[in-house]
């Protein structure tokens, strides 16, 4: 509505308000260049050059995103699938593992178990060890 009473006039000063918050955010921000006066002149006078914010300025961004093809985007959903399968596959091989490892406990148990009992028995002549490991009746108490 100001625009429209005041033409150009307003214009000019919003442009003038726009140009100095520009200038004090780059310097607070530390946003300034330092270029030799020749290619600062240069660069000002080329026509090749566009001085607006365009996607080839926000491309050259460090941490800018860039735009992926439909096929990079596939290749990475199923980059993200197989290692998500290969993640899963792991895990299930952990768990078989852990279960494993659990019947080998119980069974090193049990057989802690049965070679005490055996030992006890062999204490007690019940039975005899043989030269070859095994075990036998023990021919004293018969």
């Amino acid at each position: 509505m100001a625009y429209s009473i005041l033409g150009d006039t307003f214009s000019q000063w919003v442009k003038r308000q726009i140009d100095e918050r520009n200038a004090r955010v780059a310097e607070k921000g530390d946003l300034m260049i330092e270029m030799d006066p020749e290619v600062h002149a240069a660069f000002q006078e080329s026509t090749a050059i566009s001085l607006h914010k365009g996607a080839s300025a926000n491309m050259l961004k460090v941490g800018s995103k860039r735009r992926r093809t439909h096929a990079q985007v596939k290749a990475d959903k199923e980059e993200a699938l197989l290692k998500e399968q290969d993640f899963q596959a792991k895990i299930a091989r952990l768990a078989e593992a852990e279960e494993r490892l659990a019947d080998y406990d119980r069974l090193a148990m049990e057989n802690q178990q049965a070679k005490e009992v055996i030992q006890q028995l062999n204490a007690e002549g019940m039975v005899d060890f043989n030269e070859d490991g095994s075990i036998s009746p023990s021919k004293k108490k018969q």
